[in-house]
């Protein structure tokens, strides 16, 4: 399989016709999808930097800043050949050249009498370290996909060891973020099918060991290749982290204001309890009716009024006993619009 026979959409996430069959279906990379937690500050920081020394090295891009100002895409791009003029991509060009050369050594396409001078250090120290491990490569490169995430990613290796099978990934920066790695480890640990861009079919993934994942780190230029075991069960728990980060991020958080409570509805409710099952209640609250307030037939009470005849009733449901009504949810009935009839029936017993 070659990089170019793999489908991608705008956003870069791989595209992959489903095992019954259909239109493709995007898939979020799995080094995506593992990097959701990540404190980027540092990272952030760096590329801040870089820019600023890549505007120091090329006067032309300054100028093109002060010229461009207003328009955010040229700017995007001024940013982008900034950096590059301050070679921050140097590093991750050697790391990924480092990477294409392991994995012509596994597959067995080169031995190491034919790698160049630059490279047999650091090719020499990746193999010493995969025989002191007694690691036995078996897959190389395969897409793999999780589907409870609809994730997919290419792992690097599958690897034998003492009869168990491992996930094994292949580092080639100078420092390691181990808990991003357990993430997208534990992902490939779990993946269900691998996936063939040429076919566009699924196989079954073979089962893998869910508990420890390996990575042999050989930072580029080093001559350095160090082996290390990393906790797949916490990585496990991180993607599922970030799953709910990722499903919060997209989560609708706008509502409505709470519809505040009315008033004359909660007190038409209470005096309708009190006429339904507290008859000698009742007939006492009409006796003791606030003077000169209009009945509950009557709409447009004042709040002032509201408040009299509810200091009345609350007196009333004290002497008899009878306990306190709830004031109305601003959802319920009352507050939605209680019916006519019910607020007849309550009102009436106060005439």
């Amino acid at each position: 399989m070659t990089q170019e026979t793999v489908e991608r959409d705008h956003l870069g996430r791989y595209l992959l016709v489903p095992p019954e069959g259909g239109n493709p279906v995007a898939h979020t990379r799995v080094t995506t999808f593992a990097s959701t937690l990540d404190n980027r500050y540092a990272l952030e920081k760096w590329g801040e930097r870089k820019v600023a020394v890549g505007l120091a090295r090329r006067p032309d891009l300054l100028a093109l800043v002060a010229a461009h100002q207003n328009d955010a895409q040229r700017l995007d791009s001024i940013v982008v050949d900034a950096t590059e003029a301050a070679e921050a991509s140097r590093g991750r060009n050697m790391g990924e050249a480092l990477h294409a050369l392991t994995e012509q050594y596994d597959r067995g396409d080169v031995q190491l009498a034919q790698i160049g001078e630059a490279w047999r250090a650091d090719i020499t120290a990746y193999a010493e370290a995969m025989v002191a491990a007694q690691l036995e490569v078996e897959l190389i490169e395969r897409t793999v996909v999780i589907p409870s995430f609809s994730v997919a990613g290419t792992l690097h290796r599958t690897v034998i060891r003492a009869g168990r099978r491992y996930i094994l990934d292949v580092k080639t920066g100078q420092s390691l973020g181990l808990q991003t790695i357990a993430i997208q480890l534990a992902l490939y640990a779990h993946a269900e099918t691998i996936y063939d861009h040429d076919s566009k079919t699924h196989s079954v993934m073979p089962e893998v060991d869910k508990k420890v994942g390996i990575v042999m780190h050989v930072a580029a230029g080093s001559g350095v290749c160090e082996c290390i075991a990393v906790d797949l069960e916490t990585g496990w728990q991180g993607a599922q982290l970030a799953s709910f980060v990722r499903g919060f991020r997209r989560a609708p958080v706008k509502v409505d204001l709470p519809a505040i409570p009315d008033r004359r509805s909660y007190l038409v409710n209470s005096v309708r309890r009190l006429v339904e099952q507290y008859p000698d209640a009742a007939a006492a609250l009409a006796q003791q009716w606030p003077a000169g307030v209009a009945t509950l037939r009557t709409n447009g009470h004042p709040p002032e009024h509201l408040e009299l005849i509810a200091a009345v009733l609350h007196r009333i449901e004290g002497e008899y006993r009878i306990p306190f009504g709830d004031e109305p949810d601003p959802g319920s009935p009352l507050t939605a619009g209680q019916s006519t009839a019910e607020q007849s029936t309550a009102e009436e017993s106060t005439a």
